[in-house]
């Protein structure tokens, strides 16, 4: 089963389309502790060449009622140095220094170096405004002031505002429900048990159709893959966040440009969006695409393979199963 590609499912009459950057399923940092430990070796190096003296912050990492904000916003003006010792580049809208499983991105800075390796402190370029700072360990985006400046950081000083912001943007999210707002906002279980051929004809067929069609996914997978998540409850709402039809993370949808994480077109779409970028990044592998589309890319490559999370070996054996039934199911 492991060597089964997504090739399966994958339709290939139709071009692949350029997909956002990767959106990670993001964690609150106090429940990583073990990540915490191995950023302490930067704390010094970034505590010394970041010129915070001459920086305001003017909006911080995290969920606000408008949305998750994955980057932390400084104004600055005079200029820009980097944080710590690794190999700059710089394309049209950023900069970015990576060292080793960190790496910072600045936006809305005008570069005065090209792609080199940089010491810490050394500047790379200048700014006249707004900065856009994206810190990143692992490909997960985190929390800059929570581990660098942690005097300055609202999860520190108030360590439930980030549960408070997150209720406060799902239940925004909520208001935001037309039709479907009279159905029960559940966890994410597949109560309302359908049958295969009741799966195969729903009120959803033609947004699946559609966005298999924009990914180059079978619709028939995208459909196994929300009556797994959600049982095609537009309405559901897991215990950690998770929204709508395709149980999409609100920092998620967020990066894939949803207004409406509960509107069944646009959560659904942002979920075949993330199964493409999922595909692609593990090779069409069917199994591992589900793996990181539950469990976060970042735990396959850990394992090299399916995570041994129970949760995430049943919704991978799950959706399978359903996919591998509804294709037998509209043959018949």
């Amino acid at each position: 089963m492991k060597s089964k590609a997504l090739a399966l499912f994958l339709v290939t009459i139709f071009s692949v389309v350029t997909i956002p950057a990767e959106a990670e399923n993001y964690i609150p940092p106090d429940t990583e502790e073990t990540q915490v430990q191995q950023l302490q070796q930067y704390v010094h190096l970034i505590k010394t060449a970041f010129p915070f003296e001459n920086s305001k912050i003017v909006s911080q990492f995290g969920f606000s009622q408008n949305g998750f904000r994955p980057y932390t916003v400084f104004e600055v003006h005079g200029d820009v140095l980097a944080a710590v010792d690794g190999n700059l580049s710089v394309n049209d809208k950023s900069i970015i220094l990576q060292s080793n499983d960190l790496k910072i991105v600045y936006e809305n800075v005008v570069p005065s170096l090209t792609n080199n390796f940089v010491n810490a402190g050394k500047k790379i370029g200048q700014a006249d405004g707004t900065v856009n700072l994206y810190l990143y360990w692992r490909d997960v985006p985190t929390d800059f002031l929570f581990y660098f400046f942690p005097d300055k950081s609202k999860m520190v000083i108030n360590g439930k505002l980030e549960e408070k912001e997150k209720e406060k943007f799902i239940e925004n999210q909520k208001e935001k429900q037309s039709k479907n707002n009279n159905q029960s906002n559940t966890t994410s279980t597949s109560s309302n048990l359908l049958s295969y051929h009741e799966l195969l004809k729903t009120r959803y067929d033609s947004i699946f159709d559609e966005a298999g069609k924009e990914t180059n996914i079978d619709p028939l997978f995208l459909k196994a893959v929300a009556y797994v998540e959600s049982g095609l409850n537009p309405g559901a709402t897991s215990p950690k966040g998770a929204a709508g039809i395709m149980q999409i993370m609100p920092e998620t949808a967020q990066k894939l440009g949803v207004k409406n994480i509960y509107d069944p077109k646009e959560n659904i779409k942002a979920g075949a969006k993330y199964l493409r970028m999922m595909s692609d990044m593990f090779n069409n592998n069917m199994e591992l695409t589900l793996a990181a589309y539950n469990a976060g890319p970042q735990a396959v490559k850990q394992y090299n393979g399916i995570p041994p999370y129970k949760e995430t070996q049943k919704f991978v054996q799950a959706v399978v199963d359903t996919y591998e039934n509804l294709k037998k199911t509209s043959t018949k």
